[in-house]
């Protein structure tokens, strides 16, 4: 695959004034592209969603990104994951997450933060944003698995960090055990943030962005996908 593609005929965001498209030439990562979109299309609506009967709310590419950066520092601190360095093999950070209604608990030693039981699709996406944006591989593990194949796909991909909510963590402890027993690596377990930690009220104006990417290499994993599995352990299948 050549290092550079001639860009595509513009075909989308023709009309519109607050979206700028970027650049599909392979000349950013998806990493860098996070960064693009706060600084080309802040005021753009990213997400609308019902915060009570009839109140709509929106959320712009200048919110969501913060968010997203917000989550990368949640995670790099958590974890006190490596600085990234080029030639270095990225962090995979793994997902163990339910999607449903949500319950808060609050942080002790993140008091902005909270966790939820289960998950919205907005805050799971700005959770896997962040994970890439702080420079690691996001692998999202299907909550359908049973500890046997969780525990076989946190050794597949050589996880060393899983981010899950809290009605998963008895199913997460139970793969743990089960590496235990196989002499494995065993993986730090931290609870995910909710969506109101994500999302403050009242965002501060001296907000801190992480640091500018370092790993450029295309070639690196950004997001690891599996399989459903045909006989009940999921396979590793694919790296973005």
């Amino acid at each position: 695959m050549p290092e550079r593609i001639p860009p595509p005929p513009p075909t989308q965001a023709l009309n519109t004034t607050t979206f700028a498209p970027p650049p599909l030439d392979l000349s950013l990562t998806l990493a860098e592209l996070i960064d693009f979109h706060r600084t080309r299309s802040p005021n753009h609506v990213v997400y609308v969603y019902e915060d009570g009967p009839g109140e709509r709310k929106h959320i712009t590419f200048s919110t969501w990104i913060r968010a997203i950066h917000r989550a990368g520092h949640y995670v790099r601190d958590l974890f006190q994951l490596p600085e990234p360095q080029v030639g270095s093999a990225k962090p995979v950070v793994s997902m163990f997450a339910n999607s449903g209604e949500k319950y808060l608990v609050i942080l002790p030693h993140f008091p902005t933060l909270t966790h939820a039981s289960t998950l919205d699709t907005i805050t799971y996406a700005t959770v896997k944003l962040g994970i890439v944006r702080a420079e690691s591989a996001a692998f999202a593990i299907s909550p359908r698995n049973s500890a046997p194949g969780v525990a076989h796909l946190i050794e597949k991909t050589g996880s060393k960090y899983i981010i899950v909510t809290p009605d998963l963590k008895p199913l997460a402890d139970a793969a743990v055990a089960a590496l235990k027993e196989q002499g494995s690596e065993i993986p730090l377990i931290q609870l995910m943030p909710a969506f109101e930690g994500l999302f403050p009220d009242h965002d501060p104006e001296d907000f801190e962005y992480l640091p500018e990417p370092k790993l450029k290499g295309l070639d690196d994993p950004t997001v690891i996908l599996h399989s459903s599995g045909a006989s009940g352990i999921s396979t590793c299948d694919l790296c973005l």
